[in-house]
């Protein structure tokens, strides 16, 4: 896509483009994605409401998000994930620590024109 990553930041050049996002949480109460545009401080899109309860281990959920959008001038692009309550830890996934890298927030940048 001809994208930039600086400290979280994604600088996305003019064009058409498709995003795939999942970002999991676990023991946070609600939590949300949003796609973020912060050259205009503006939301390009917002990922699926989800529900962890905050005192239980009851498991990790995911919010998901899709999108289309168009941007007409080269913009930086921020992942947020937005929490109810936080676990410094672990709030934004558990690892599993079985000796290799960490996964947890994921994002496809797809440049359609």
């Amino acid at each position: 896509t001809s994208c930039t990553l600086t400290s979280s930041v994604i600088s996305l050049p003019a064009g058409t483009y498709q995003v795939f996002l999942t970002a999991p949480a676990i023991q946070v109460a609600q939590h949300q994605t949003r796609l973020r545009n912060t050259t205009d401080s503006t939301d390009i899109a917002l990922g699926s409401s989800e529900y962890t309860n905050s005192a239980l281990d009851d498991g990790c959920t995911i919010s998901n998000l899709q999108t289309v959008f168009t941007l007409a001038a080269t913009k930086n692009i921020e992942v947020q994930h937005r929490c109810a309550s936080t676990k410094a830890t672990f709030g934004l996934g558990l690892a599993s620590n079985f000796g290799n890298n960490e996964i947890y927030t994921q994002i496809t940048i797809t440049k359609l024109s």
